[in-house]
């Protein structure tokens, strides 16, 4: 079985927002992460469409990814600083909650 889905954003495809739906309904507890250098708004509300358990932003250091990826093993969620402000915990998982 999948526990950590690891994956980069390509906010000009839905290919990626499409493979990553596919893997979990064959792995429907994989908890996903986004790595990525998208920090804007949209960026992020894209990558919240299949409501990943976190969201880190590029450039990281490795601690914080080795942080974030021990958080989302214990059943938690890791979002980034920068756009906590704009993600809210949801019944179904973190949804986006657009800027203040």
């Amino acid at each position: 079985d999948l526990d950590i889905l690891m994956c980069n954003i390509n906010v000009h495809s839905d290919e990626c927002i499409d493979s990553i739906r596919r893997i979990k309904r064959q792995c429907p507890n994989v908890a996903v992460l986004f790595c990525s250098a998208f920090d804007a708004a949209y960026s992020v509300e894209f990558a919240l469409r299949t409501r990943p358990r976190g969201y880190l932003c590029k450039p990281h250091r490795k601690e914080t990814l080795i942080e974030a990826i021990h958080t989302l093993a214990e059943g938690g969620t890791y979002f980034s600083e920068k756009i906590q402000p704009w993600v809210e915990m949801g019944p179904d998982g973190p949804v986006y909650r657009g800027i203040e």
